[in-house]
């Protein structure tokens, strides 16, 4: 009986707390052209957690750091303009916490419709993984190259780039009237369980955009 007790403990206990996350982090430099032709240049450090079902994606800092390892489970409550991917539903949602208004979910769609151009022959290796060449031209003819692995135990689509079979470990990106570049500081698989956040407030974008603008507008009558 004993021994039941503990292998049905075991199990449980796996269920709850040894479910894999892996953990990637970036640093991103972004190049931004000024009217007066100068560039400011601007770095950050962005961490995507991921399993098989969801993932987030958000920026960190020495001052503020919304995850802590120590934690067996994340992501519950979501803060500080994080990005929640819901892989099952090929949907992802962007956290909007305005003051004077709820806490939103925003449900988003790709900008733009990414068509890849894959260079199978054409690979290099970073953190000691293959990662092969993709890249993309939007109608303005901004281009977007990365470098993407299926060798890692996820292989979900996702970070920023929609359709690269794969997870993007370094990228330059010029859409959006900037220079970007993303690469990858460190890997790690981690135990830690990934959960839904618990949020009603989930809006589309254009339902937000006319909250942003009926404020807008009641501010301005005021």
């Amino acid at each position: 009986m004993k021994t039941v007790l503990v292998l049905g403990f075991t199990f449980i206990f796996n269920i709850v707390f040894g479910q894999k996350t892996l953990m990637l982090e970036y640093r991103q430099t972004s190049l931004t052209n000024y009217v007066n032709n100068s560039v400011y240049i601007e770095q950050h450090k962005v961490r995507m957690l991921v399993n098989d079902s969801i993932g987030f994606i958000h920026y960190f800092s020495s001052r503020y750091n919304p995850f802590k390892k120590r934690k067996k489970t994340f992501g519950k409550k979501i803060e500080g303009h994080q990005t929640y991917l819901d892989f099952k539903n090929a949907n992802y949602y962007e956290e909007r916490n305005t003051v004077g208004l709820p806490k939103y979910l925003v449900k988003k769609t790709c900008a733009d419709t990414m068509v890849w151009a894959i260079q199978k022959n054409t690979y290099k290796l970073i953190k000691g993984y293959k990662c092969i060449l993709a890249l993309a031209v939007n109608d303005k003819n901004d281009s977007t190259l990365v470098y993407f692995t299926n060798e890692l135990k996820f292989k979900k689509e996702f970070l920023f780039y929609e359709g690269i079979p794969g997870i993007v470990l370094e990228a330059y990106d010029q859409r959006y009237g900037e220079g970007q570049h993303y690469e990858v500081t460190s890997i790690e698989e981690i135990d830690v369980k990934l959960v839904a956040p618990k949020c009603t407030n989930i809006i589309g974008c254009n339902e937000y955009a006319e909250i942003i603008n009926k404020r807008k507008e009641k501010r301005e009558g005021n």
